[in-house]
């Protein structure tokens, strides 16, 4: 176990007292439960104040943070989409001037298939992206939720013994 006592937890969430916990100090917290002792664990989540509300607004801020990077990614998306279009509509106006040579055509239909060829990797990008902010949403979620099954156990035991 990396952290095994109570001095290691808060020297490495750079706390003095567990009243300094905040979002991110707590988020930090439940990524670091896989590396210390249940007890351990138990011991410093009896020392959260409002261990509720502070679960409550980190999940509140991840999905924030989670909503505006993804508004974000859409616009983003959309402004390069529409340029894209626009091009595309300029290209197809030139291929209607009958006095184009061939290989002016030829030119103007390549550029085409690259706007498409573009536009199909953004596409994946954007798919990656989104990938990517769903894992670090469900990452956070998923340290809450193990600070709080921790903490329930810690209520539901209540003074009893652990053995």
């Amino acid at each position: 176990m990396k952290y095994k006592n109570e001095d290691d937890v808060m020297q490495a969430l750079k706390i003095s007292d567990w009243n300094s916990v905040d979002k991110d100090s707590m988020l930090k917290f439940g990524a670091m439960l896989p590396e210390m002792d249940s007890l351990l664990a138990q011991k410093l989540i009896e020392q959260f104040p409002n261990f509720k509300e502070l679960a409550l607004g980190v999940l509140a801020s991840a999905e924030a943070s989670h909503n505006a990077t993804l508004d974000s990614n859409d616009k983003s998306q959309n402004h390069v989409y529409e340029a894209w279009s626009d091009t595309r509509q300029i290209l197809k106006g030139e291929l209607k001037d009958k006095d184009l040579t061939w290989e002016q055509r030829k030119y103007i239909i390549d550029l085409l298939i690259d706007i498409a060829e573009k536009t199909s990797a953004k596409d994946s990008e954007a798919k990656e992206f989104l990938k990517n902010a769903l894992v670090t949403t469900g990452k956070i979620t998923l340290a809450l939720v193990a600070t709080a099954l921790v903490f329930v156990s810690v209520k539901a035991l209540d003074g009893k013994e652990l053995k």
